[in-house]
C-alpha cells in the first residue's frame, strides 16, 4: 500500500482529501472499481470524486453530516451495544464489497479517517480504488483487530468475555460472513441486556417504577414534590418519610454517627476494590502475557486489563450510587 497523505478542506462543504506522497498515477487505479464508485451510491462508503492534475490523481470524499470517529469517542463513550454495532457496521461494509465488485482491501480503516453519523452504525468509510499488487500483511482483519482492541478503552462498561471470540476470529483471517453473524448475535444480546436494565423494576420512587393510575406521581409529575393533605388524591396512600417517621429536612437522632459509619464503610470497600484490581492486573501481565510474550498475548493482556479497569469503574460507580441513595433516604 502506498504511503498516503490525508488532509481536510472546506471547498464545497467538508471534504477529506487523500493522495500519496509520490503521487497516484491513473494507471495505478482499478478502472472497474473507479467506475462503480462513480456510478453508484454505495451504503456506508463516503461519496467520492477524483481530480487528475499533472498526471497525479487525488481523491475527495464528502463528509457532510458526519464527524471523525475519534472526535465522537472524546465527546461520548460507547456502551457495549454501541461497540458491537460499530464493529458490525464495519464488517458488513467489508463483506458487502463483493456485491459492488469492490475489494475489502480498498477500504481505509485508519482511525483518523473513519467517520460516523448520529448513530455509531452510520459509519462513513473512504474507499481507495488502488490496484495495489502488494497488499499489507494481515490485511483488513489485522487492521480491524487492532481497532477492536483499542476501542475497548472507550467503552464505559465491560464488553464481556465473549469479546475474545471476536478477536480470535479476526486473528484467524478474513471470514467476514462468519464474523458478521457473530457480531449480529452479540449486538442483539447486549441490546436485550441493556433494555432489561433500563426497564427493570426498582424499589422506592426510582427509575423503572411503573406509574400506577391514581398515584401522586402520575397525577402531579414528580414524586419529589411535597404534597399537602388537600393535594394528595383521596384513597391513595401517602408516602412514608423513612428515618423513623421524621419529616424531610430533619435529622434523626445519632445521624452524625450513622453518617460517619457509612462513609467509613464506603471508603473501605473502595480501597479493597482498588487493591483487588491492582492484584488482578499484576496477575494478568505476570502469568498471561509472561507465559506468551507475543502479539496475541499482548492483545489479550491489554483486553483483560481494560476489562478489569472497566469492572473497577462499575463497582466504584455502584458504590457511589448506593451511598448517595442511602444519604437521600436518610434525608428524606
Amino acid at each position: 500500500m502506498k504511503s498516503l497523505r490525508i488532509d481536510f478542506a472546506m471547498n464545497r462543504g467538508h471534504e477529506m482529501i487523500v493522495d500519496a506522497e509520490n503521487g497516484i498515477r491513473r494507471n495505478e487505479l482499478d478502472e472497474i472499481e473507479l467506475n462503480m464508485l462513480q456510478a453508484h451510491s454505495i451504503p456506508r462508503l463516503l461519496p467520492m470524486e477524483w481530480i487528475e492534475l499533472d498526471g497525479c490523481v487525488s481523491f475527495r470524499y464528502k463528509t457532510a453530516g458526519k464527524r471523525l470517529l475519534t472526535h465522537r469517542f472524546h465527546l461520548q463513550p460507547l456502551t457495549p451495544e454501541e461497540y458491537y454495532r460499530l464493529l458490525l457496521a464495519i464488517v458488513e461494509t467489508l463483506d458487502d464489497c463483493k456485491h459492488y465488485m469492490l475489494r475489502p482491501e480498498g477500504c481505509l480503516l485508519q482511525e483518523h479517517c473513519l467517520f460516523v453519523g448520529e448513530s455509531v452504525d452510520d459509519v462513513g468509510i473512504a474507499y481507495l480504488p488502488l490496484n495495489d499488487p502488494n497488499p499489507e500483511k494481515g490485511g483488513k482483519a489485522g487492521e480491524l483487530l487492532a481497532l477492536a482492541v483499542r476501542w475497548t478503552a472507550y467503552v464505559r462498561e465491560p464488553v464481556g468475555i465473549d469479546h475474545q471470540r471476536i478477536l480470535r476470529e479476526l486473528e484467524g483471517g478474513e471470514s467476514w460472513s462468519g464474523l458478521r453473524q457473530t457480531l449480529q448475535v452479540m449486538a442483539a444480546h447486549t441490546e436485550q441486556s441493556g433494555r432489561h436494565v433500563r426497564t427493570g423494576a426498582s424499589d422506592g420512587w426510582g427509575v423503572g417504577r411503573p406509574k400506577m393510575k391514581g398515584s401522586y406521581e402520575s397525577l402531579h409529575g414528580s414524586a419529589d414534590v411535597a404534597a399537602t393533605d388537600e393535594d394528595w388524591p383521596s384513597g391513595t396512600p401517602k408516602p412514608y418519610f423513612g428515618n423513623g417517621g421524621w419529616p424531610p429536612g430533619e435529622e434523626t437522632p445519632h445521624a452524625d454517627e450513622e453518617k460517619n459509619e457509612r462513609e467509613a464503610s464506603s471508603g473501605s470497600k473502595r480501597t479493597v476494590a482498588v487493591a483487588l484490581a491492582a492484584l488482578a492486573i499484576a496477575f494478568i501481565w505476570r502469568f498471561v502475557y509472561g507465559s506468551a510474550p507475543d502479539r496475541t498475548g499482548l492483545l489479550f493482556s491489554g483486553l483483560l486489563t481494560a476489562a478489569t479497569l472497566g469492572l473497577l469503574a462499575a463497582v466504584w460507580r455502584k458504590n457511589e450510587a448506593s451511598q448517595g441513595e442511602r444519604s437521600w433516604r436518610s434525608a428524606a
